[in-house]
């Protein structure tokens, strides 16, 4: 989600400042990052992914294909989804089937299984295999900005699905910090958004989904 969790941490901090707060970093062995498992109270995450959870939409953006930069199609200005089904992907884990799908592009398969190779839980990984040559993948487009390396290529697919970054939580969760932290993110949110800071586009929020 680029900068904006930095600037919602600092945010709630000011406005909280008494508030103890504990920080976790989790690999993509989770899509919820700790939601599920109870290990966290609220996180910024990457949808779709499974559980009973509720979010706050922030940004959408595009998704890029990350390419070795010596691939056949890494020169082109962009790609059609259709142009990448017959090569070997990179895949999430296993465990979240929902998440593992949105980023093989399931939904532009037919019912046809993807030519999967390895497993990447980190952007680390995701690089490295990129720069082995061992499998394409997907990423949001800010990854371009704010991680690029020498050696990979990242090209724009036109007709694929953006993806969305949201803060989320567990449903019928009642914590009156985590209602707070929700409350912040969404006028931080806003404010960088009117300030043109926001990767991709400001997500529109419905009434439902506004915190309380």
């Amino acid at each position: 989600a680029g900068d904006l969790p930095h600037r919602v941490f600092t945010a709630f901090g000011e406005r909280l400042p008494d508030a103890d707060l504990d920080y976790h970093y989790f690999t993509w062995t989770d899509s919820s990052a700790g939601l599920r498992s109870g290990a966290t109270h609220i996180a910024f995450v990457r949808p779709p992914i499974t559980g009973e959870l509720e979010f706050l939409p922030l940004f959408s953006e595009p998704r890029v294909a990350v390419l070795p930069a010596g691939h056949p199609l890494a020169g082109e200005p962009d790609l059609s989804v259709a142009d990448l089904l017959d090569e070997v992907w990179c895949q999430l884990p296993a465990g979240d089937p929902v998440w593992r799908d949105f980023w093989l592009a399931a939904e532009h398969r037919d019912a046809q299984p993807a030519k999967t190779g390895p497993v990447m839980t980190s952007l680390e990984e995701q690089f490295q295999y990129a720069l082995a040559g061992a499998g394409i993948s997907l990423a949001p487009q800010s990854v371009t900005q704010d991680y690029g390396r020498p050696g990979i290529a990242f090209v724009p697919v036109r007709d694929l699905e953006p993806s969305m970054a949201a803060l989320a939580w567990p449903r019928g969760q009642d914590n009156p910090l985590v209602r707070q932290f929700v409350a912040v993110a969404a006028e931080v949110r806003d404010h960088e958004a009117k300030a043109g800071r926001l990767p991709g586009r400001a997500a529109k929020v419905a009434p439902s989904q506004r915190p309380q």
